[in-house]
């Protein structure tokens, strides 16, 4: 491809909506705000939320082993309940994760994103090429 298209760092809609839709499949304590995670993630991209989002299961499923190798520790049987993600998983995925665009270059992507609709402007006085199509594919 040479084109290069930019896509903005999601709103808060957008990040309140992928982090639903990256937990539709996963039990989440209703203590969990995802509102409040999508205001606590401006500038994090899509890919920088499913991380933290991934963060917070493997810590979830860490506690559940732990808790699982506890009460074998006390001859109890397991729980096999679904752990669900808590506040304290989303607390650890946070502390882990990174932002992958930095001002510097969002400042950039930004600017090339004005100088790509200020150069659109320029040619839209600009009529394209009319094709014409030969009468038989034979004429090439």
């Amino acid at each position: 491809m040479d084109q290069l298209i930019y896509i903005p760092l999601p709103d808060f809609d957008s990040r309140y909506s992928i982090f639903k839709a990256v937990l539709r499949k996963t039990r989440v304590s209703p203590k969990v705000d995802l509102a409040f995670l999508a205001k606590k993630t401006e500038k994090y991209s899509g890919a920088d939320l499913t991380s933290i989002c991934q963060r917070a299961q493997q810590a979830c499923v860490r506690s559940a082993i732990a808790a699982a190798k506890d009460a074998l520790a006390r001859g109890e049987e397991p729980s096999d309940e679904v752990p669900e993600l808590q506040r304290v998983h989303f607390e650890e995925g946070m502390e882990m994760a990174r932002r992958s665009v930095k001002d510097v270059d969002l400042q950039a992507y930004k600017d090339f994103h004005a100088n790509q609709q200020k150069a659109k402007q320029q040619q839209g006085d600009m009529p394209g090429q009319k094709l014409s199509w030969p009468e038989d594919v034979g004429s090439f």
